[in-house]
């Protein structure tokens, strides 16, 4: 009995894969990017990126081939709010819209500063399709379509290839997971920290990196991009930019820097020349302290560090010379996370979460300094930052050909 029991319930089970499935496919549009721009008379535009199943199956970086198609598609509609966007969809696409694949958001410097990301959250939140794991980018001078028409010379798919940049690079700041929608609705809508984004801009905006004749150019840098400085949001809306170093401070302050970062830093004695290093295993601690209304903050680095290039005149068998060496880029380390403080600080915004901190780990101290927290942000918090990280290796070559006695070999 209980072996046909089973044999039923397989059955059933198989008989629930029919062609239905295959069938819905052929009337959905998959949608791999969202992006908003600000439009005329308070409405919005959103832009819609579709693949195009035939385009896509041709080679990756290849121009479209005859009647083939491109990989994907972008459709914009402009409406008052999402729910009036998508029904308008259904009367611009041959097929419903399909959320559950996007792997990216982008928003235009215009929207991001005068609209906000709060016009798309709510739809966004509510609808069952769309994921939380999906990467947020911010467009420095730019609108989300520019950026979504670009189509690079070695991925069809400028989201995949957008997604594939900070995930297999690490971005400038180390970023290897990057920033997700989830992350800014929860930094946003729940308590204490001010949101950022990711960046992003056109490496060369005079360019038409959106047709077929600029996937046949071998001059590549006109469909490129690049991950600018981090965006910063008070509340939902666009106040300033982080520069590339300051990003970095503000990845450290959050222990986002995953895998390997990137630094350079001037010789010790040698402003002129530059020596860099690839750090990795890098982890942050914070601690807090709270007398009265004076909040400190204390934050350690640590980490090694392996020589990539040299450029110095000095020794690098030397120990002392090494020291500098270290020296010289552990202090770089903490100037970029004091270079990120005081622009959060200037704009009024803690977009590293300390409210956050220490209504979790000072609970009593932050009831009673909650209601002045960006006052006493802005004017009197301090934080003290140390780094350590040490040295452990030099690469393949233990002398540097800019040594004195190794150019007249």
């Amino acid at each position: 009995m209980i072996r046909y029991s089973a044999i039923t319930l397989l059955l059933l089970i198989l008989l629930g894969c029919t062609n239905t499935g295959s069938e819905e496919l052929n009337i959905q549009a998959i949608v791999t990017a969202i992006g908003f721009d600000k439009a005329e008379d308070d409405k919005v535009s959103v832009h819609f990126q579709v693949v195009y199943p035939g385009g896509s199956t041709q080679r990756q970086g290849s121009a479209p081939q005859g009647g083939s198609g491109n990989a994907v598609y972008t459709y914009t509609i402009t409406a008052e709010s999402m729910i009036e966007t998508v029904d308008k969809a259904r009367n611009l696409l041959p097929r419903k819209l399909f959320f559950p694949h996007i792997q990216m958001i982008v928003f235009g410097e215009e929207f991001a500063r005068d609209v906000g990301f709060s016009y798309m959250v709510d739809y966004m939140e509510r609808d069952n399709e769309v994921r939380d794991e999906i990467m947020v980018f911010t467009a420095k001078n730019d609108t989300a379509k520019n950026i979504m028409s670009v189509y690079t010379s070695l991925t069809a798919n400028p989201s995949e290839g957008t997604i594939n940049r900070v995930q297999n690079t690490y971005s400038p700041m180390g970023l290897k997971d990057g920033i997700y929608l989830e992350d800014i609705i929860q930094w946003a809508y729940g308590h204490h920290h001010d949101p950022v984004t990711m960046g992003i801009s056109r490496s060369n905006p005079d360019a038409q990196a959106s047709n077929d004749e600029a996937l046949k150019n071998i001059h590549a840098n006109q469909n490129a991009y690049d991950l600018t400085g981090i965006p910063l949001y008070k509340k939902d809306k666009l106040v300033d930019w982080y520069t590339i170093k300051e990003s970095k401070g503000w990845a450290l302050l959050q222990d986002r820097v995953k895998e390997t970062l990137i630094i350079t830093a001037n010789c010790p004695n040698e402003e002129e020349k530059k020596f860099g290093l690839l750090l990795k295993d890098i982890k942050t601690k914070k601690d807090a302290k709270v007398n009265g209304s004076q909040v400190t903050i204390t934050v350690a680095l640590d980490g090694r560090g392996i020589l990539r290039e040299v450029n110095c005149k000095g020794k690098i068998n030397d120990p002392k010379y090494l020291t500098k060496l270290r020296d010289t880029i552990n202090s770089q380390m903490v100037s970029y996370i004091h270079m990120a403080i005081e622009k959060s600080k200037e704009n009024e915004v803690d977009s590293f979460g300390f409210g956050q901190y220490l209504y979790r780990h000072k609970p009593k101290d932050w009831k009673r300094i909650q209601e002045d927290w960006y006052t006493i942000y802005t004017s009197s918090l301090k934080v003290d930052a140390t780094s350590n990280i040490e040295l452990s290796g030099v690469g393949t070559r233990r002398r540097s050909v800019h040594e004195p006695d190794q150019q007249n070999k």
